[in-house]
């Protein structure tokens, strides 16, 4: 859940008290700038009392980063007692402003069944309006929405697009997502140039940092296919390569043991070269 956020940073320069007078005089900007101090100590004794109390005061004329901040507190119970039903209707009128922060609160709330009904569907309608407007997080949810089908169809190439828009704009987790969907595509396309014999192909993804043991889901690296597929060349260049000979796949057969069974006796042969054994 993204926490309170600040509209305009305020220095300690000794502002407080000028704040304080126009907050007290209706100034909604006023009253935001001056709940924010409250919420982090900044040149003011730090109190989330009269943090949400100034968040309210703007909230309640229509200052949507105050209705965020406010629907924070209740979220989080700072300042105010935890109220999820009441965090989600602050986030939903911020939301409903085009405040992006406020419209990623609102589709988690939603996909997790904080403070209202779980609705897939929902959620991703606010992911995507925060996306909309580059929120990182929000892209990285929606990436999860479309990856797993949540609420939207399931597309793999959507899910890709917003996985590295956030990562560009450096979201960690969509980092880590990316970089695993990499390795998968690496592994997927090695271990089909080993199958198609397709020598010079391997050794580029090789000199361009493919795994030499990538293996599919059964288990089946890339010397296994090889092997299976009786290419000599290519078996040769991964032993070269530092390939695992005595790997085994989820049957219990190692790339030996593969070339043995489907009869390749020079791809056998070479393995036994090499320190394997049946």
């Amino acid at each position: 859940m993204t926490q309170t956020t600040n509209s305009t940073p305020v220095e300690d320069d000794g502002k407080a008290d000028d704040l304080e007078k126009a907050a007290r005089n209706g100034d909604a900007n006023a009253q935001l700038e001056l709940g924010l101090m409250y919420a982090d100590g900044d040149g003011i004794i730090q109190s989330d009392l009269e943090a949400m109390k100034w968040f309210r005061e703007a909230a309640e004329q229509g200052n949507a980063c105050a209705q965020f901040n406010l629907g924070c507190g209740y979220y989080d119970g700072e300042g105010v007692g935890k109220d999820e039903t009441e965090a989600i209707n602050w986030f939903r009128r911020a939301a409903e402003k085009g405040f992006a922060l406020a419209q990623f609160n609102l589709g988690e709330m939603y996909a997790n069944g904080h403070g209202t009904e779980k609705d897939l569907a929902e959620a991703a309608s606010w992911y995507l309006k925060a996306s909309e407007q580059g929120d990182a997080d929000a892209r990285f949810a929606m990436g999860r929405c479309y990856e797993y089908g949540l609420g939207v169809q399931r597309d793999f190439a959507q899910a890709l697009s917003f996985y590295n828009f956030s990562a560009e704009h450096g979201n960690k987790q969509a980092i880590e997502v990316v970089s695993e969907w990499e390795r998968a595509r690496s592994n997927e396309t090695i271990l089909l140039a080993a199958q198609n014999d397709n020598l010079e192909h391997v050794a580029d993804l090789l000199d361009d940092g493919a795994d030499v043991d990538a293996a599919d889901d059964n288990g089946t690296t890339v010397l296994m296919m090889a092997a299976r597929h009786n290419r000599l060349e290519t078996v040769t260049l991964l032993i070269d390569k530092g390939a695992d000979i005595t790997a085994k796949d989820k049957n219990g057969l190692a790339a030996l043991g593969i070339s043995i069974r489907d009869g390749h006796e020079e791809v056998a042969a070479l393995l036994r070269c090499h320190g394997t054994k049946e």
